[in-house]
């Protein structure tokens, strides 16, 4: 029998190590509560065993043919778990296709719409309502700038509709970029949490347990800083690599003009590249947050571990599923888009405002509920394939 490549990309080697120490078992995120587990943290049963014990293509699941109970061993004898439905909840207990991680996003969304939506409307809307308040500065800051440059452009143009179209204008760009950047800010920052919440979900939903509101904030909320921290530190990331190649294309602009066209061509390619390696391989870090337990730092390395050689699967899903939400977040904010449009032409800078973050709200609200269901099955599907979680789930499913 092959031996299963392990998380780190080796041959036979342990599964990832829980950041440093023990695979993380199944609801490790409910400290002593896990598959199995006394209260006490004492070791679990012999009848649900830990990772490692049964990882997908050896003892456990590789061992009986698709359709058969988890546990069942060779010859219809009883295995080490007692006999579950091969798909307890919204998934099949074994390595999922792309069909079924998308069947089970819409599945997660139906099974426990109060935390799958509730929750993330709750967390984007008060974000989205800082980032208002944010704006206000901004958009002063932004409105003195505008008025300087509307000052310069007035006195180099002698057609006052010009004039007249400049200063319309400055009541409401000011207020666009304000607003834009605010809730910008606020949203990238709160979409971690929210993926959070929804990844607690359905990590629950597929064994076919919902979990209420209230447990939800119980269990994610102490860990809100983690998440937020995990977008600041994306940010900064982006920040840093913007600097730097932005730095380097101003040098080469500053030694040859064709030179620095070319280095501003080769900076582009370098960003979408950038972005493309860095968010996938940062994917499942906030599964694992909430998942697992962890500190910050460990769980940040368990993700990145767990990125490891499936990058252009991944790659693959995610572009897929950010391409399918963007096309119905443009059908869902359409009707808003036309009324922004009518309420430049009228020049009303407050409704102009409002529908900017109303629009960037929903757009988001859209890509966060369902983007972050299938970012919390790849979690799943990946320990699936590599650390057994199949068992632990059917384990935790035969527990219930």
């Amino acid at each position: 029998m092959t031996t299963p490549a392990s998380p780190d990309g080796g041959s036979g080697a342990p599964a990832p190590q829980n950041g440093w120490g023990e695979p993380p078992r199944y609801g490790q995120y409910a400290p002593g509560y896990g598959p199995g587990e006394p209260a006490t943290g004492a070791p679990a049963p012999q009848s649900a065993p830990q990772y490692g014990q049964g990882r997908y293509g050896q003892a456990q699941y590789g061992q009986a043919p698709y359709g058969q109970q988890p546990g069942a061993a060779p010859g219809g004898m009883p295995g080490a778990l007692p006999p579950v439905a091969d798909k307890p909840g919204i998934i099949p207990l074994r390595p999922l296709s792309l069909g079924e991680i998308y069947d089970g996003a819409f599945q997660a969304v139906r099974h426990n719409p109060g935390v799958v939506l509730g929750f993330t409307t709750i967390v984007l809307a008060l974000a989205a309502a800082v980032g208002a308040v944010l704006s206000l500065p901004l958009t002063t800051i932004f409105a003195d700038l505008w008025g300087q440059l509307e000052d310069v452009m007035a006195a180099e143009t002698a057609d006052p509709a010009d004039a007249a179209a400049l200063s319309q204008m400055s009541g409401l760009i000011p207020g666009l970029y304000g607003v834009g950047i605010g809730t910008g800010i606020t949203l990238a920052l709160a979409t971690p949490l929210a993926m959070g919440g929804v990844a607690l979900s359905v990590s629950e939903s597929a064994i076919d347990k919902k979990v209420s509101m209230g447990d939800a904030w119980r269990r994610v909320g102490p860990r809100w800083w983690f998440l937020v921290a995990l977008g600041l530190l994306q940010g900064l990331a982006v920040f840093v690599f913007l600097a730097v190649a932005v730095a380097l294309v101003v040098g080469m602009f500053a030694l040859d003009t064709g030179f620095g066209v070319l280095g501003a061509f080769l900076a582009l390619a370098g960003y979408l590249v950038f972005i493309a390696w860095f968010f996938v391989r940062t994917l499942l870090i906030a599964p694992a947050i909430v998942l697992e337990g962890q500190g910050f730092w460990a769980a940040v390395v368990r993700g990145w571990r767990l990125t490891r050689g499936v990058f252009w699967r991944m790659l693959g899903i995610y572009l897929l599923t950010y391409l399918i939400l963007w096309f119905l977040s443009q059908i869902i904010t359409a009707p808003i888009s036309y009324g922004l449009g009518f309420a430049s032409v009228m020049a009303d800078p407050i409704v102009v405002q409002i529908g900017v973050a109303l629009t960037s709200l929903i757009a988001v609200l859209a890509q966060t509920i369902f983007l972050g269901a299938v970012v919390a099955l790849l979690y799943i599907d990946t320990r699936m394939r590599r650390e057994g979680l199949d068992v632990q789930l059917a384990a935790a499913a035969a527990d219930r």
